[in-house]
């Protein structure tokens, strides 16, 4: 199941799936640079077990609960040029701003926890999903990553 789940977004993030609920990510140029930085990891409760997969463009961070179960996906990567855009975000989406950092929330549609949150910091853009931990949950999470 965890080679399954980091299949797939390593599949979404090669461009080969796209999601509605995903914020437009525009780019003043056409190519991937190489990561610039070193994996950045949360503040999780210790009984989480990480597993980091590398690319030359991002870093893909799994988190797994005690018996394995996949709790939380990170992705990093540098923002360069990107800029975020939730103008055409359907109405289930919401955008916070907190400590200069507007995070982007996508819900999971027929989910009662769940969904992806987006956001840049310091030339880093973070893309996190969950289908188990609570939107407040993840922004918390969020706030714990520092550079």
């Amino acid at each position: 199941m965890k080679k399954y789940i980091l299949f797939l977004l390593l599949f979404a993030l090669s461009g080969n799936i796209s999601t509605a609920a995903a914020p437009q990510v525009s780019e003043e140029i056409l190519h991937e640079t190489q990561v610039k930085f070193k994996p950045i990891y949360p503040e999780v409760p210790k009984t989480w077990r990480a597993v980091t997969k590398t690319n030359k463009t991002f870093y893909i961070i799994s988190y797994f609960s005690s018996d394995d179960d996949f709790i939380l996906g990170l992705v990093e990567q540098n923002s360069d040029d990107k800029k975020m855009d939730s103008s055409k975000s359907p109405p289930t989406a919401s955008t916070y701003t907190l400590n200069s950092i507007t995070y982007h929330y996508y819900p999971y549609v027929d989910e009662t926890k769940g969904g992806a949150l987006y956001w840049i910091d310091h030339g880093i853009y973070f893309n996190m999903d969950s289908h188990k931990l609570t939107k407040e949950t993840m922004i918390k999470l969020a706030q714990t990553i520092k550079k």
